[in-house]
């Protein structure tokens, strides 16, 4: 009788323990992020500019910020969307590199935010934007 006492127990837990949903890790902006684009470092004036906000997004990998024309930007997180989940770089034409994969020809644009990697898809964590005034709110959807 004992024994079926702790396997109700056991199952009751593991049926407990599935239902508790797990912390999505690439959710880490506050909701006050906010970029002045309107004066330097972050004047990004012309489409397909950008700026990255270091310090921000998952394990404080960055978040570049893409402008895309007429008051549209797009934020993504900096951090490898891949199981590494280290930072990326960025170079200047704003192609996002991913040096700690194994394959490191991993990259991403602002055009290009998903890549099929032995047969995943990964997509970067893209954040909402809003622009008002001269300042791009980012925010978590």
């Amino acid at each position: 009788m004992c024994s079926v006492k702790k396997a109700v127990l056991f199952g009751f837990f593991l049926i407990l323990a599935s239902c508790i949903k797990q912390e999505d890790i690439t959710t880490f902006v506050p909701e006050d992020t906010r970029v002045d684009i309107t004066i330097p470092p972050a004047f990004i004036p012309q489409d397909g500019t950008f700026y990255v906000t270091n310090g921000q997004g998952y394990n404080a990998n960055g978040i570049v910020l893409f402008n895309y024309g007429r008051g549209n930007f797009r934020a993504f997180d900096l951090t490898c969307p891949t199981e590494c989940l280290e930072a990326m770089s960025i170079d200047n034409s704003g192609i996002m590199a991913c040096n700690t994969c194994e394959n490191k020809k991993i990259s991403f644009t602002q055009y290009q935010i998903t890549i099929k990697e032995n047969g995943t898809t990964y997509g970067l964590r893209e954040y909402s934007t809003k622009l008002e005034g001269g300042v791009v709110r980012i925010t978590n959807f």
